[in-house]
Formats: C-alpha cells, structure tokens, sequence
C-alpha cells in the first residue's frame, strides 16, 4: 500500500524540518529552501503485520512555486499544514 501525504504552508515554518525529523529520527543537521517540490518516504508497519509506505510530499512555502506545487496534490490521501503561530 503507498500514501501520499503532502506538506504545505508558509516559507520558513519548518515543513522540511518536520518531515525530515519524522522519517530520519532526529533533527536536520543544516537548513535548507526547497524548491518546488521534495519527497520523503517512509515504510510503516501495521498491527496486522503489513507493510505501509508513505510518501511525504514537502512543497516549497514562496509564492512563486504555488502554481507549480498544486499538481501534486492530486493523489494525496492527507495534508498537513504547517504555519508560524507568530506571524498574523
């Protein structure tokens, strides 16, 4: 079984940092802009015993990418939106 999970929200809130700690275990070790769009996968097991993948989509937060980044919705069985708490 594969699911798409995507990431979206504003630049610098931490969707890379979020998904790469969940997948690696642990913190990034630099910074890093995506650009456009980036993916992470991770193979989850189930209580039955079968085996998940999951696909963690992270797309870039500057407004130049939205256009680009919204075809890759498609598929996706989730969505996680990531925002500042500080910035209103």
């Amino acid at each position: 079984m594969l699911f798409k999970v995507v990431t979206i929200g504003g630049s610098g809130t931490g969707k890379t940092s979020l998904i790469h700690h969940y997948v690696n275990g642990g913190p990034m070790e630099e910074f890093k802009t995506t650009v456009g769009v980036e993916f992470s996968s991770k193979n989850l097991v189930k209580e039955d015993g079968k085996t998940v993948r999951a696909q963690f989509w992270d797309t870039a937060g500057n407004e130049r990418y939205h256009t680009l980044t919204s075809s890759y919705f498609r598929g996706s069985v989730a969505a996680c939106v990531v925002y500042d708490i500080t910035s209103f």
